[in-house]
């Protein structure tokens, strides 16, 4: 439905999976890499002896965890305003148990797809604030995006870039 009534005025769209764009960031792996370039960095800088212990998988599975109140009413409310502008005869019980199915089921699929459904931007600054207290780092966008290898760039990530370059050259 939403895509139908976007092209209505829009030639390309695309709909991704993800609360933000920034939840493609969330790679625990290619973040551990980027963080551990960084200590490596400060400490040939410092002079310190500094190792990073690669742990952003188990905090971002902490903060995802501590969000899924916040998650659950975040679809709560979407799926409301949804049904208020497309139908609004739904009564609101059938509404907020739709919206509570919906949740259940994206979150059961495991730790990448509550990760894509996080406030991303919060997340980074968990995983950064952390850094900064253990190890006096920090990592940027840039820096998680150079450490990604493609395997682990989710496929509508590589393919929303492949129909970016498409247009950009076509």
């Amino acid at each position: 439905e939403i895509r139908t009534r976007c092209q209505e005025f829009c030639e390309r769209v695309f709909i991704h999976s993800c609360k933000e764009v920034e939840s493609f960031l969330l790679i625990p792996e290619a973040i551990d890499r980027a963080a551990g370039k960084r200590v490596k960095e400060r400490a040939r800088n410092t002079g310190q002896s500094l190792d990073y212990t690669p742990n952003c998988a188990e905090i971002l599975s902490a903060f995802a965890d501590g969000k899924e109140n916040h998650v659950i009413s975040r679809f709560i409310a979407s799926r409301r305003r949804f049904v208020k502008k497309t139908s609004s005869s739904e009564a609101e019980e059938t509404t907020n148990k739709e919206a509570l199915e919906a949740f259940r089921k994206d979150w059961a699929q495991g730790s990448r797809r509550r990760l894509q459904l996080v406030p991303a931007k919060e997340a980074l600054s968990k995983i950064n604030s952390d850094l900064q207290k253990n190890y006096g780092v920090s990592v940027s966008a840039a820096a998680i995006i150079n450490a990604a290898r493609v395997k682990e760039i989710p496929a509508e990530m590589q393919d929303l870039l492949h129909r970016l370059n498409e247009f950009g050259t076509g």
